[in-house]
């Protein structure tokens, strides 16, 4: 367990300290422990932390993994829905949608439904009727539907935003008028 900890906080530390030469040693590190002793503890937290970072090349590089290493695609595939309200509850909305985005990559229809049920019901709870729109269209084209609970939730926001919008008033050009001189 400890070993664990150990390895999750180097990993961390790595990839936070931005020492690009230790996440190419990590790398290489945590395929061969994943393939030799068949334990991928470390191989998933370090494309967890890499999918996490704000980093473009960091999320590269897991992006990377995730596309040579099918036992990850195996975990994520199991693990999509718990990698995705632990990014929620961290405010990374971007990390959910690259997952939904290597989701709908490696075909995994099912898992995506159940990660966009979870954005969706963030996005409710945020009240952020442009996103859940957005969700509602993207539903719409890949044919998917959501649990009819949160479409009616939808649609009490749709129609409590249509009530408690003011209208917008036309603005009001004054001014003194001026005389033309030609």
């Amino acid at each position: 367990m400890h070993e664990r900890i150990i390895f999750r906080e180097l990993i961390n530390d790595s990839i936070n300290n931005r020492s690009e030469a230790s996440l190419v040693v990590f790398k290489k590190y945590v395929l061969e422990f994943s393939k030799s002793w068949d334990e991928n503890y470390p191989l998933i937290c370090f494309w967890h932390s890499l999918w996490c970072s704000n980093w473009f090349s960091d999320q590269m590089l897991s992006n990377e993994l995730l596309e040579t290493c099918p036992i990850l695609q195996d975990i994520v595939r199991d693990k999509a829905t718990i990698f995705s309200i632990n990014f929620l509850k961290e405010y990374n909305e971007d990390a959910v949608v690259r997952l939904l985005q290597s989701l709908l990559k490696y075909d995994m229809m099912t898992e995506y439904s159940k990660v966009l049920q979870i954005l969706f019901g963030y996005k409710l709870k945020q009240r952020d009727l442009r996103g859940c729109t957005e969700i509602i269209k993207n539903c719409e084209v890949l044919n998917i539907s959501l649990p009819s609970n949160q479409q009616g939730k939808y649609i009490q926001m749709l129609i409590r935003n249509k009530y408690t919008e003011k209208p917008k008033e036309t603005p009001k050009i004054g001014g003194k008028n001026f005389k033309m001189k030609f």
